[in-house]
């Protein structure tokens, strides 16, 4: 896949605006602890957001090329995600051949798999169009797949002189669809998934957040071949966090609120990414977001 660059500055003040829109502050005069709180929380929310929904992302690209003579391989990349590998077959494999076929369950099991600071699980069922579980993928008859996976580690990156480090658990069932008949034009995932993430932000001040999330992801449109759209032509996934502060500096005393995170695509590289007022342009490719506009 070609990465489009996302940014090309002209000149620092942009870089500095966008590093601090996406990581910095939203709040110029709070009036309580609380209130500083509920008026920050947004804006330290969206990089990790942004990580975490850019990951979910990559799944379904990755899988989705399956269909179209490629196959994906997990351990491919360097930030430990999906690359995809020309194969010359039009079967739907997934991971690797070391998958097994589970004749109890009807699903096919994979060994757990770990790249870089990741360790990924994942198995999946195939149905037929009247929802009969199949032995095997068929190019013509198999209309969908259950999969279910998950992935633990942690992502670090760093901003304007500030670190950030993500240590998540993520769990996840999505099925993708319109899968009969061959060749594929376009898959169709939608799916849930729940999770936690342990962050930490350390700079001039030190914040450690938990976030707790349940998500939804729906209809999700990849057209093919994947090689020549690599991004969802629509869909959204929403994520419903729960956030606690742990710390801000020497202050100790816990916070909690909540955040709806929208994550919508539009078939190009650049996703919106909308935390309560605030929305975000987000490149799928270095999952990072650039500067908010505000809506009133």
């Amino acid at each position: 896949m070609r990465t489009t660059p996302f940014v090309r500055t002209a000149g620092s003040a942009l870089v500095l605006a966008a590093v601090w829109a996406c990581s910095g502050s939203d709040s110029t005069s709070p009036t309580s602890p609380s209130s500083a709180f509920e008026q920050t929380v947004s804006a330290d929310l969206a990089p990790s957001a942004a990580e975490d929904i850019s990951a979910d992302y990559n799944f379904y690209s990755g899988a989705s090329a399956s269909s179209v003579g490629l196959s994906f391989n997990i351990l491919g990349t360097d930030r430990g995600w999906p690359q995809i590998l020309r194969t010359g077959t039009r079967a739907f494999r997934w991971l690797n051949n070391n998958c097994t076929y589970d004749s109890t369950s009807l699903s096919f099991v994979c060994p757990p798999i770990t790249k870089g600071n990741h360790t990924f699980t994942a198995s999946y069922t195939i149905y037929d169009a009247g929802g009969t579980q199949q032995s095997a993928y068929d190019s013509v008859t198999t209309a969908s797949i259950m999969f279910q996976w998950a992935d633990t580690g942690a992502t670090s990156w760093t901003f304007n002189h500030g670190s950030f480090g993500d240590t998540s658990s993520r769990h996840h069932t999505a099925t993708v669809s319109n899968l009969a008949g061959n060749p594929d034009t376009t898959h169709i995932w939608n799916g849930t998934g729940t999770g936690h993430i342990h962050s930490v932000r350390s700079g001039q001040i030190t914040r450690i957040y938990d976030y707790q999330f349940s998500d939804s992801t729906q209809n999700l449109t990849i057209r093919l071949p994947h090689d020549v759209n690599p991004y969802p032509l629509s869909g959204t996934i929403i994520k419903n966090y729960t956030i606690t502060r742990e710390r801000q500096a020497s202050d100790t005393v816990t916070r909690t609120t909540t955040r709806r995170v929208t994550f919508t695509f539009n078939g190009t590289s650049t996703a919106t990414m909308t935390i309560g007022d605030s929305t975000y342009a987000v490149n799928l490719d270095t999952h990072r977001c650039g500067a908010p506009r505000w809506s009133h």
